[in-house]
């Protein structure tokens, strides 16, 4: 298990201990990578670094995947789950229940010039949401796929992202 996800075990484990002693309810939210607008994580990098005619920087060859979830997706889960008795005393995954490559996702933005760096140590190689549970008990799923909401941020990003200023290779 990475360490990164241990912690997450262990803070959720705690949860239920306490919720357990003290007789209250818990419902533990599961976030996976979640872009929107505002965001300068991966996709905000990239299409910063697009934007502002740079190298993308991928680390290692861009193989690993991951499991995307767009701001609006998230909210829509988020009010379902505060608004729903089910949910209570549960585990809930935020995700697209779908994982991409960062070199899909970088072909994607537009990035034809990308730089390779070294992989990093700690970097797993698969993350993908199994959200069967939300579906099941919310009949929950998202509506926006990565395709569209990397559609609408050029847009909507497009003045900000050309401004940032990234710590990266020109």
């Amino acid at each position: 298990m990475h360490f990164y996800g241990y912690t997450k075990f262990i803070g959720e484990k705690m949860t239920k201990f306490y919720s357990n002693i003290n007789k209250i309810d818990f419902t533990i939210l599961r976030f996976f990578n979640i872009y929107g607008p505002n965001s300068d994580a991966v996709i905000g990098t990239f299409l910063a670094q697009n934007f502002q005619n740079k190298k993308l920087t991928v680390f290692g060859r861009g193989a690993q995947m991951r499991d995307f979830l767009h701001v609006s997706d998230l909210s829509n889960a988020v009010i379902k789950i505060l608004k729903n008795k089910k949910s209570k005393n549960k585990t809930y995954n935020l995700g697209s229940g779908k994982s991409v490559s960062i070199k899909y996702l970088s072909r994607l933005i537009g990035g034809k010039n990308v730089l390779f760096l070294p992989k990093r140590n700690d970097d797993i190689s698969i993350s993908v949401a199994n959200i069967n549970r939300i579906f099941k008990d919310l009949n929950w799923k998202p509506k926006i796929s990565i395709e569209d909401g990397i559609s609408s941020l050029k847009t909507q990003e497009n003045n900000r992202l050309k401004k940032i200023k990234l710590k990266t290779p020109k």
